[in-house]
């Protein structure tokens, strides 16, 4: 299981692809020190939510935020030391109180952080990247979307491998998501092979903080590609939906529902 922390609370929210081979002969899915040894990513997030059964009526937010990350890799013991610095940041957040355009001071929702990978992906989080006090709806860490869990050997079309994630929610909550991983087969991104990897799952994310309280379920899918001669993902998108409810902590309560979508692209 990978643990991971997030912002403090979402209380307060208020290319086209070539069609996947139809064979893969066996490849190796495991990280590696790649040459060249650093890379830059942009990870995009787009988020919707709306609140209903309040005294104030349906309310409905929206948010997006664009994060760039440049890292480096390095060897480290069994593994790789990859290090990343959030070089750009910007964000809007859109309410019933009007538009916001969120700073990085004010959104604190990620910085650099520190990692160590073996194999498979994470196996030990040096420096978290920032997740407290935040104030945007987004609920994907940078850790687990850039490093996906790989089976860490030889697969082939239709291999399968499991994994869970369970990601910090403020001081008194947590979002687990059980993900299943598929190798689909071979696409062609940027004129090179890739291998496009699917991925699904089932969430929940669990909260109690200051008398109130909230319990929403949901699903999960989307795609990585593999860039095989680098040995790093180079482009995803995922998509979430949770709904359930909050509680007040008067016993009153609100019925939840968000979707997100976050796309991955490897820069350079």
């Amino acid at each position: 299981m990978r643990r991971s922390s997030s912002f403090a609370t979402i209380l307060l929210l208020a290319a086209p692809l070539a069609a996947p081979g139809s064979t893969v002969a066996g490849q190796r899915l495991a990280y590696a020190l790649p040459s060249p040894a650093t890379a830059a990513y942009q990870l995009t997030d787009n988020t919707s939510m709306t609140i209903s059964g309040s005294p104030m009526g349906p309310m409905e937010f929206t948010g997006g935020s664009t994060f760039n990350y440049a890292l480096t890799f390095a060897a480290g013991g069994d593994g790789v030391r990859v290090s990343a610095e959030l070089s750009a940041f910007e964000a809007q957040m859109n309410s019933p109180m009007g538009p916001q355009v969120l700073s990085q001071t004010l959104a604190g929702v990620a910085s650099g952080f520190e990692v160590l990978l073996a194999g498979r992906g994470l196996a030990d989080i040096v420096t978290e990247s920032r997740r407290a006090d935040g104030e945007l709806p987004i609920l994907v860490d940078p850790h687990a979307v850039l490093f996906p869990t790989l089976p860490g050997g030889d697969a082939g079309t239709g291999d399968a491998w499991v994994d869970t994630v369970t990601v910090g929610v403020g001081e008194g909550g947590e979002r687990v998501v059980v993900l299943t991983y598929t190798l689909e087969g071979e696409a062609t991104h940027d004129g090179r092979p890739h291998l496009r990897i699917a991925v699904s799952g089932e969430s929940r994310l669990t909260m109690a903080e200051q008398g109130a309280s909230m319990d929403l379920t949901g699903s999960e899918s989307g795609y990585y590609l593999w860039d095989t001669e680098r040995g790093l993902m180079a482009l995803a998108e995922l998509s979430r939906s949770h709904e359930g409810r909050m509680t007040a902590p008067d016993g009153t309560s609100v019925r939840i529902e968000f979707t997100a979508t976050t796309r991955i692209t490897m820069e350079n």
